[in-house]
């Protein structure tokens, strides 16, 4: 018998093709331990990877459209060498829903200039941000580009996950009559990211542009001279 066969090639090449490509590395490991006898990841698969470059995108300093990464890449790093900051984005990056889907381990691009400055810095390369910290530079083109994720399983410190889990909660209190302050989500989110008991009070919900954002995803508006109340009109 051939060495291949001993790995169950030819059960794997009689698959369909949807089923022998992996968006994430660790699906792709997994896949090699249990369906090719324990076969581990190494060097020599890094040239299987392949990257999705006719991706839509939006410049959130100046607006501009953009039709592949790599026009979006040289783009940013213009306006980087120009001197721009994270801080100057403004709204989302623009991606079509399905490239959106794909994208893991990720904040609004508009809060990353603000994330740069904390004790816990967003890194696209770490699950977790309460880890260690990172110096993100202000002239980093280094994007992942949507198809080249490999992240590991879900955790509630990823952006995704974290308004995942708000959502929810805005939307029992409300089965209860209830539509939670401004300052009642602030306060559920310190509680999701750092546990019920944490002293920390600093979170992305502090960002007005990213409240804005999470209150039309939970179909809120912001009642004027309220102190922070709002009112449910519905999705």
């Amino acid at each position: 018998m051939d060495h291949p066969e001993t790995h169950n090639y030819s059960a794997c090449a009689a698959q369909p093709e949807s089923a022998r490509l992996f968006h994430r590395k660790d699906h792709l490991r997994q896949h090699l331990r249990l369906f090719h006898q324990g076969c581990n990841f190494n060097d020599a698969m890094k040239s299987w990877l392949s990257s999705i470059d006719d991706v839509r995108s939006r410049c959130g300093f100046c607006d501009a459209q953009l039709g592949t990464w790599t026009e979006r890449q040289k783009h940013l790093a213009l306006h980087f060498r120009a001197g721009t900051d994270m801080r100057e984005w403004k709204g989302d990056r623009g991606f079509d829903q399905q490239i959106e889907d794909l994208v893991e381990n990720d904040m609004p691009a508009f809060l990353i200039g603000d994330q740069r400055r904390t004790m816990e810095p967003f890194s696209a390369s770490r699950v977790d941000h309460r880890i260690s910290t990172y110096d993100l530079s202000p002239f980093s083109t280094n994007e992942a580009s949507p198809g080249q994720n490999s992240r590991g399983s879900e955790v509630p410190h990823s952006h995704q996950e974290v308004q995942r889990l708000l959502l929810q909660y805005v939307s029992t209190e409300i089965s209860q009559g209830h539509v939670p302050s401004d300052r009642q989500i602030q306060r559920k989110m310190s509680e999701i990211i750092y546990g019920p008991d944490n002293s920390w009070d600093s979170t992305w919900a502090d960002n007005p542009q990213w409240m804005d954002m999470f209150r039309k995803k939970a179909g809120l508006i912001s009642l004027p001279l309220s102190g922070g109340k709002n009112a449910f009109i519905g999705f």
